[in-house]
C-alpha cells in the first residue's frame, strides 16, 4: 500500500485505509472508528458483517436505525457526483447524504462480494468540494475489509504489529503514554505494550527495573536482559509433573513477556505471551519481530 507525507496507514479489526495525517483518531471502537480534524469530526466509519448477497442501496435505507450512538436526523441517498471522479472499488456500493441537528455530510456504504463486509464512511463535511470529494474517494479506494495470510495487521497512532487471524481482540487501551492491546484465543493470549517518552520512564535505570514497576509484573526466570531489553520465561516440565501453581492452586501456563527500547524513538515496547502455542519461541519471537513503532 503506496503512503505519501500527507497520508497515513490504519488497520484495525480486520479493515484497512489510508487517511489524511492530519485526521486524528479520537474514537476506538470494536468495529467503529472516529477521526477527527481541529477538534471538529471528520469521519467516522463503522463495518459489520452483512453477506455477499446484500445490496448497499437496502442498507442506504435502513442506516438510521443501524448507526451506532446518536443516530442522524436525514439520512437519504444520493448520486455521488461521478462527474468530478470515480469510486473504483472492487466493491458494491450506494451514496447518500445526511443530517444531524447542525451538522451535515455525505457517505458512502459498500459490500465486499468476497467476505460478506459492509462499510459505512460517514463524512462530515457539507460543502462536498472538489477537495472533499477528491479525499473522501481516495479514503475509500484505498478500503480494505479482509487480508490474505495468517495474521492481521493492527497498525494505529505509531505502533504496527501482526497478529495471527484466529486470535480476538478482547481489550483495549490507549492512554497518555501507555498503550496496551490483549488478544486472545482458547487457552492462548497475547498482550502488546507500548510506553513513552522511554528517556522519561527509565531515568537512566536499566529496562528490567522499569518492568518491575508496571501493574502487571513478570513472572518466571530472566532470559536475558541489558540496558535496552529484557525478557522473561516460563516453561512447565512436560512430563515429570512438578509444575508451578498459581492463584487457586492451578497449573501455571506457560508465559513470555520482553520489554525492549528502540532508542532513536524514545519508545518502549512490550509483549506478553501466555500459553502453550503463544509462548512457543518461534511464534513468540515472530510476533515480536513484527511489532514495531514508527516515527510520527
Amino acid at each position: 500500500m503506496l503512503i505519501d507525507a500527507s497520508w497515513d496507514e490504519l488497520a484495525w479489526n480486520g479493515i484497512r485505509i489510508l487517511k489524511p495525517s492530519f485526521w486524528d483518531l479520537t474514537l476506538i471502537g470494536d468495529r467503529r472508528l472516529i477521526l477527527e480534524t481541529r477538534a471538529q469530526p471528520a469521519i467516522e466509519i463503522q463495518w459489520t458483517h452483512v453477506g455477499k448477497n446484500a445490496s448497499p442501496a437496502d442498507i442506504v435505507k435502513k442506516l438510521p436505525s443501524l448507526f451506532r450512538g446518536k443516530k442522524p436526523d436525514i439520512v437519504e441517498a444520493s448520486v455521488f457526483p461521478k462527474q468530478k471522479t470515480s469510486i473504483e472499488l472492487n466493491l458494491k456500493w450506494a451514496s447518500f447524504v445526511w443530517k444531524e441537528m447542525d451538522l451535515s455530510g455525505f457517505g458512502v456504504v459498500t459490500v465486499c462480494p468476497v467476505c460478506g463486509t459492509g462499510g459505512m464512511f460517514r463524512f462530515y463535511d457539507r460543502d462536498m468540494d472538489d477537495t472533499s470529494i477528491q479525499r473522501a474517494i481516495r479514503l475509500i479506494n484505498s478500503f480494505t475489509d479482509h487480508q490474505s495470510g495468517d495474521a492481521l495487521l493492527w497498525a494505529v497512532f505509531d505502533i504496527r504489529a501482526y497478529i495471527p487471524k484466529n486470535m480476538r481482540l478482547i481489550q483495549h487501551r490507549f492512554s497518555l503514554g501507555s498503550f496496551t492491546l490483549s488478544f486472545s484465543e482458547k487457552k492462548d493470549s497475547v498482550t502488546l505494550y507500548r510506553f513513552g517518552p522511554a528517556l522519561h520512564l527509565l531515568h537512566g535505570r536499566p529496562i528490567e527495573e522499569f518492568a518491575m514497576s508496571l501493574p502487571e509484573k513478570p513472572l518466571g526466570i530472566v532470559i536475558q536482559s541489558d540496558m535496552t531489553q529484557v525478557e522473561w520465561g516460563y516453561d512447565p516440565p512436560e512430563k515429570t509433573g512438578s509444575f508451578r501453581f498459581g492463584l487457586f492452586g492451578t497449573k501455571e501456563p506457560p508465559h513470555r513477556f520482553r520489554l525492549w527500547h528502540v532508542t532513536e524513538l524514545n519508545r518502549i515496547l512490550g509483549i506478553h505471551a501466555t500459553g502453550r502455542d503463544a509462548a512457543n519461541p518461534l511464534f513468540f519471537n515472530q510476533i515480536a519481530t513484527d511489532y514495531v513503532c514508527i516515527p510520527v
